[in-house]
């Protein structure tokens, strides 16, 4: 199964994430850009109020085609209970042609509302998603790479 990663970051947790299920799917990985820095007090602050009121930024052309994968996953972290707002983008502009996908988002807090970012991802992609995995990113090392793991193992099953 021809499969692509593509993930949002800025502190490098779902980079860090991306290039884990990446490597364990023998998968293509893209990060998306911005050609606005996040990297600052309103950047923050921005990204908040962004995904917040469900913005879609402006964001750089991927380089890689979704429509020749079989699957593509999708790595977000959560800001103010929501998707990413650049991954909200990439959703709305981007992912026409699109076979399947799986999601996984990270957040800072155990009780982020990240529970809604399944069910706003469908509606976005207009499919359901072959898998769902979420970790708190303050869990630990250890945490993460089980979340990882985990999310991995449900996909392989029904390759």
């Amino acid at each position: 199964m021809k499969t692509l990663v593509v993930y949002m970051t800025i502190s490098g947790h779902s980079k860090n994430i991306a290039t884990q299920i990446a490597k364990d799917l023998k998968a293509d990985v893209e990060g998306i850009s911005e050609k606005t820095s996040r990297k600052n007090p309103f950047g923050f602050i921005r990204s908040g109020f962004e995904s917040a009121t469900k913005k879609c930024p402006s964001i750089n052309v991927p380089k890689k085609k979704v429509k020749i994968y079989d699957l593509v996953i999708f790595v977000s972290p959560i800001w103010a209970g929501k998707l990413s707002s650049p991954v909200r983008s990439y959703l709305k502009n981007y992912t026409v042609g699109i076979k399947a996908t799986a999601l996984f988002v990270n957040h800072a807090a155990k009780a982020n509302g990240y529970e809604t970012a399944q069910a706003d991802f469908e509606a976005m992609v207009g499919k359901k998603a072959l898998a769902f995995g979420t970790v708190c990113s303050a869990a630990g090392e250890d945490a993460i790479k089980a979340s990882v793991d985990k999310f991995v193992k449900s996909l392989v099953k029904m390759a």
